[in-house]
């Protein structure tokens, strides 16, 4: 984690998943999304959310079709857009194919993350 204040790096949570090529977006809760990407035995679906106050990763909603060097765009209201990149076997993932996700507000828990999937042409 790097701290501007100090311009120091210190240590925290370690992905569940490892995995290089993948793509991470600041949510409007703070906590940063971190999709896809070239896992230790190819191609990952896998989706995981970083908290910043507990410095823990925990697994969300995978997507529909692996890939990697993609795109993950926070849109207006929430939602993650996630478009383009490499899919399995090298072929180009074109146009927009999945992830959203969209906030829940929680009387007892608050704010979460939830997939929601909705596949659209390209």
């Amino acid at each position: 984690m790097y701290d501007p204040a100090t311009g120091a790096f210190s240590a925290t949570g370690s992905l569940a998943t490892p995995r290089l090529d993948h793509a991470a977006t600041l949510l409007n809760n703070g906590k940063v999304l971190i999709t896809a990407g070239d896992g230790n035995s190819g191609g990952l679906a896998s989706a995981e959310l970083y908290d910043p106050l507990t410095g823990a990763f925990s697994a969300t909603g995978n997507l529909t079709t692996p890939r990697q060097s993609h795109t993950a765009t926070l849109l207006n209201g929430g939602r993650v857009l996630i478009s383009g990149g490499v899919g399995s076997g090298g072929c180009k993932c074109g146009g927009v194919r999945f992830g959203h996700w969209r906030f829940h507000f929680h009387r007892q828990h608050g704010r979460s993350a939830v997939p929601s999937y909705g596949d659209a042409a390209e």
